[in-house]
């Protein structure tokens, strides 16, 4: 690399031959390939692009180019050298090979490969073994792969020994034998990849466990399809100068014939418990990031293919008094503050579930909470723990008055009753012995809206009860809803609880992608 040009190597570099300059009526000039362009603006630009585009056609070295320029457009043509290597407008400059030239694919590694010569050599030196296609899918690949100049095909049937397996394209040449693509299948969907990097064993296990229907099963227009989309991820997987890791993103597509590239995120399924300090939690009131911005960084968890839960959506809920928002799957309803914070809530008891189900062991390693931070895992898990606690509910220590009442609570009480017509009851309860310090506080509405929270103080419990027993009443449907909030925002606030530190012991559980996208999970055990 040459430190003065940042990414553009020091080889030799010559324009894509696909590119294509477009002047924009004397404001600049725009740069492309067919997907996105550089761009660059003023007469200045636009005078250096017109004497150096020639250059760049023929082949240079790019420190060696920079060199010889006036000092005054040195540092413009850095930044546009670094601009075309970004958006992959730039090839290196490779020596005549008249067969290489004229492989079948080259039209395509012209456009996606840095060395398209050295990609199709390498494509005809490659013989690949495709293990587990058979009926119409067999017979596209046959088809598609024949079209790609590789040195032959060849078909094997399932390995059995390894289960259920998608459809795995591998090649063989002089660097050895490797997977290039996999194809699998699942409800209703197939995808074929990666299309971005390579495949290795962890990636290929993961990608099993996804997989489980047979593609060979779908319809003969459908395998077309995805006969061609694997054709030219195996082509892709011949370019070796991009330097790419491990790819993650595949094709998907439908009996429709809808395909769409998306990540994919391989959720494990076991865990790995660690000790969890109360001194690492962070017990700020506030997470720091909106609710919406939280939102976006889940949205993989909700993946209509690779996802796993469903998502949550407002659907046709009514939006007052309180935000409520249904699960993709209709199993859930969320209540919050606002639509976003019941998408949220919604999410939060779906993830709760897939991770009860997905990856803990037999053997329950305490009361799991679930939320987009460690903090808000941890508080879950606790009132989780509160909530279930047989020592503290026969310690209580119960008062008859009603709890003290904020703002916020008199304006849920008084929407309880104005608007959905609801008479209300709000009661606390101090706990007592090993708890004591924490109250408890049941809302209820009536007609099994109830609602519950707990907290260090009774004016802030009471919000949050209200809260879910008005969310409750207004949608009218107990059986899908919690009494409990999982990511209410006063829970965190029980992690201040002085007694917290010899009372409970929290765990973290580690597990890949679930970590990654904001299903972090903590449980919490009563220690004896």
């Amino acid at each position: 690399m040459d430190g003065q040009l940042g990414s553009v190597a020091t080889t030799s570099v010559r324009l894509r031959a696909t590119v294509s300059s477009r002047d924009m009526e004397g404001r600049g000039v725009a740069i492309s390939a067919g997907g996105s362009a550089v761009v660059i603006n003023g007469l200045h630009g636009v005078t250096l692009w017109h004497a150096v585009e020639p250059h760049l056609r023929r082949g240079v070295a790019p420190a060696d180019f920079v060199a010889t320029l006036p000092s005054s457009a040195r540092s413009t043509m850095r930044s546009l050298m670094d601009e075309l290597e970004h958006h992959g407008l730039l090839v290196r400059h490779e020596a005549e090979d008249d067969a290489a030239a004229a492989h079948p694919a080259i039209d395509f590694f012209q456009r996606v490969s840095h060395a398209p010569l050295a990609a199709a050599r390498r494509a005809a030196s490659t013989s690949l073994t495709i293990t587990g296609a058979t009926d119409d899918l067999a017979n596209a690949l046959a088809a598609q792969l024949a079209l790609c100049g590789f040195a032959g095909v060849e078909f094997e049937g399932t390995d059995d020994r390894l289960g259920r397996l998608p459809v795995v394209i591998r090649g063989a040449d002089d660097h050895g034998r490797r997977t290039l693509v996999l194809i699998g299948a699942r409800a209703g969907y197939c995808a074929v990849g990666p299309i971005d990097g390579l495949v290795d064993d962890t990636a290929g296990a993961d990608f099993q466990r996804w997989a489980a229907e047979a593609p060979s099963s779908i319809g003969p227009n459908w395998a077309a399809l995805v006969a061609g989309q694997a054709a030219l991820a195996a082509l892709r997987a011949m370019d070796t100068t991009s330097g790419a890791s491990t790819g993650n993103t595949y094709v998907t597509s439908t009996a429709e014939l809808i395909a769409e590239a998306r990540p994919f995120t391989a959720f494990a399924d076991r865990v790995e418990p660690e000790a969890l300090r109360v001194a690492d939690l962070d017990v700020a009131s506030g997470t720091g990031t909106s609710v919406p911005d939280t939102l976006a960084s889940m949205e993989a968890l909700w993946d209509p293919v690779f996802g796993v839960v469903s998502g949550a959506v407002p659907a046709e809920l009514p939006q007052q008094p309180v935000g409520l928002a249904v699960s993709g799957d209709a199993s859930v309803i969320g209540i919050g503050t606002s639509t976003a914070e019941a998408r949220l809530d919604a999410v939060a008891e779906e993830l709760g579930s897939a991770w009860r189900s997905r990856t803990l062991p037999s053997d329950p390693l305490g009361h799991l909470g679930v939320g987009p931070t460690t903090t808000d895992a941890a508080a879950t898990a606790l009132v989780a723990l509160l909530e279930a606690d047989s020592d503290a509910q026969r310690g209580i220590d119960t008062t008859s008055r009603g709890a003290v009442i904020t703002s916020t609570a008199r304006w849920l009480a008084s929407a309880a009753v104005l608007i959905l017509g609801r008479e209300v009851s709000v009661e606390s309860t101090w706990l007592a012995g090993r708890w004591s310090g924490i109250v408890r506080v049941v809302a209820d509405l009536g007609d099994g809206a109830r609602g519950v929270a707990y907290g260090l103080r009774e004016e802030r419990a009471a919000e949050g009860a209200l809260l879910r027993a008005v969310g409750r009443a207004q949608c009218g449907d107990t059986a899908r809803t919690s009494p409990i909030g999982a990511l209410w925002s006063g829970n965190r606030e029980l992690l201040r609880w002085p007694g917290l530190e010899g009372a409970v012991r929290f765990s973290r559980l580690h597990a890949g992608g679930w970590d990654e996208l904001g299903a972090l999970a903590v449980t919490a055990e009563a220690v004896s």
